[in-house]
C-alpha cells in the first residue's frame, strides 16, 4: 500500500510542469511590447507571431524612420483599452516566459495583431496567421506602410 502510494506521489510531481503549462490565466496585462505582457507575476509571449521590440525602427512610405515597435504596443494597448484578457498557456519559452494563446471579449489578439500589420505570423512556429499577415501586407497597414526588418531579424 505504501508502495502505491509513493506511487501515486511521484506521478503527481512529474504531472505539475504539464499541468503548468496547459492553463489559463486571466487578468488585466502590463504591456510589454506588441508580443510580450505580464498578468500577475506571470511574464507571457503571445504564440505564432512576432512583432517588433519596443526598440525598434521603421521606414514610413516617405523613408523617413519611426518608431514602430512602439506603435506597435501603443496600438495594443489602445485597443485592448485595459480589459481583462484569457490566455491559454501552450508552453514555455527558452526565456522562462509562458508562449499563450489570447484573447480579449472573444477576439483573438495574435489574429488582430497580425491583420492590423503590427506582427507577422511566426511561420517557424506556426502558420496560423499566414493569411491575416497577407491581408495587411496587401493592406499596407501597420508597418506595412513602409519598410521594416523584421522582427526576428531585428534583434540579431
Amino acid at each position: 500500500m505504501k508502495f502505491i502510494s509513493a506511487l501515486l506521489i511521484f506521478f503527481s510531481i512529474l504531472s505539475l510542469p504539464i499541468a503548468a503549462h496547459a492553463a489559463d490565466v486571466s487578468g488585466i496585462p502590463k504591456i510589454h511590447d506588441g508580443d510580450t505582457m505580464a498578468i500577475g507575476a506571470m511574464k507571457l509571449r503571445l504564440s505564432a507571431i512576432d512583432a517588433p521590440s519596443a526598440d525598434q525602427l521603421c521606414l514610413n512610405n516617405k523613408g523617413e524612420r519611426w518608431t514602430c515597435g512602439v506603435a506597435a504596443r501603443d496600438e495594443l494597448m489602445h485597443h485592448t483599452d485595459n480589459k481583462s484578457w484569457t490566455c491559454h498557456v501552450v508552453r514555455t519559452d527558452r526565456r522562462g516566459r509562458a508562449v499563450a494563446k489570447c484573447e480579449v471579449d472573444c477576439e483573438d489578439i495574435q489574429k488582430w495583431l497580425v491583420q492590423s500589420g503590427w506582427a507577422l505570423s511566426y511561420v517557424p512556429f506556426s502558420h496560423d496567421y499566414d493569411a491575416d499577415e497577407k491581408t495587411a501586407r496587401e493592406a499596407k497597414a501597420g508597418m506595412w506602410q513602409g519598410a521594416f526588418i523584421a522582427p526576428w531579424d531585428w534583434r540579431i
